[in-house]
């Protein structure tokens, strides 16, 4: 169906929104620049330097990274446990929760987290800002998806805690059908689908909204009364829409909000972090132009420059 009210414009304003807060683009083209998405490219201003990449910078992002996870999430450990607040717990309660966090950390251990993850550490360096959606997969297993910088919108609550994302993405209308199902699909991505030039290779722009409820009716019977609570009752609203028909493919919700989103640093005024390379443009200015004249001064001394006058160019 058309989507021509609150949800449309919802994401719209937020996607507008966040060209705002992408300073990190200038340090990422002379770091790590395949962070930055195709799309963005244009928008990256020239700088008047050459586009090459600063090894040592990258390297060293790469280092950090390591070290995040290595020390905060390091594969095969317990990183985090659960436990009452209830100082005067039973012991059967401290022994639930202690198989509740076995029972977490060995579905983190069978998941692709920690893949996932090291791009999101990777991007909370450069960008400041790193962002997950965490989704089970038709076995119930936990499925982490990376989502790239310069992709994604974010809104902050009270608390200053991000409660609100929307994503763009672009998918085949084979994958749009296997997803979602061809019913639901726009007119526009149908045809494509029964297109044998189409289906697997035209790219539709899909935008992911995630927001929370304004009244949840958590714990209610669903309407129909079968079991599980109805997708529309709970406390996260999930709405996935084609960007050019604006055409709402498919809407549901989850019990609990399904991004995690890291931040290296935060100010007040913006929900997005600051990245850890803020600051560093002039150093990286001199080291560019430093090993450009490197570079040509290596190239006189293989082949050096003569002077000749006029009448020697012939010979």
């Amino acid at each position: 169906m058309q989507n021509d009210s609150r949800d449309y414009k919802v994401c719209r304003a937020l996607l507008g929104q966040r060209w705002r807060f992408n300073d990190w683009r200038g340090i990422a083209k002379h770091v790590m620049p395949l962070l930055i998405p195709d799309s963005n490219l244009q928008d990256v201003a020239d700088d008047g330097l050459a586009d090459v990449v600063v090894q040592r910078a990258k390297d060293n992002v790469l280092k950090l990274a390591g070290v995040c996870a290595s020390m905060v999430t390091e594969r095969g450990l317990n990183w985090f446990y659960y436990k009452s607040n209830d100082k005067d717990a039973a012991a059967d309660a401290e022994d639930w929760f202690t198989k509740a966090t076995q029972v977490v950390q060995d579905a983190i251990e069978q998941s692709n987290f920690y893949t996932e993850q090291h791009s999101a550490v990777v991007d909370r360096i450069v960008t400041g800002t790193g962002l997950m959606l965490i989704e089970p997969d038709v076995l119930r297993t936990l499925v982490f998806v990376h989502v790239p910088a310069g992709t994604y919108a974010i809104a902050e609550n009270d608390q200053q805690e991000v409660d609100t994302v929307v994503r763009t993405f672009k998918f085949t209308p084979h994958q749009a059908a296997l997803k979602w199902g061809l019913e639901k699909l726009s007119e526009k991505m149908r045809k494509s689908y029964e297109s044998a030039d189409e289906r697997y290779s035209r790219q539709f722009e899909i935008w992911h909204l995630v927001e929370p409820r304004d009244v949840a009716d958590m714990g209610n019977a669903p309407p129909d009364k079968s079991v599980g609570l109805n997708p529309l009752l709970m406390s996260w609203r999930s709405v996935y829409m084609e960007a050019d028909s604006r055409h709402v493919i498919h809407e549901d919700g989850y019990y609990e909000f399904p991004y995690l989103c890291s931040r290296f640093v935060t100010l007040a005024g913006s929900p997005y972090g600051l990245s850890a390379l803020y600051g560093l443009e002039d150093t990286l200015r001199k080291i560019i132009r430093l090993e450009g004249s490197i570079v040509d001064a290596a190239e006189a001394a293989a082949m050096p420059r003569l002077l000749t006058s006029a009448d020697m160019v012939e010979d």
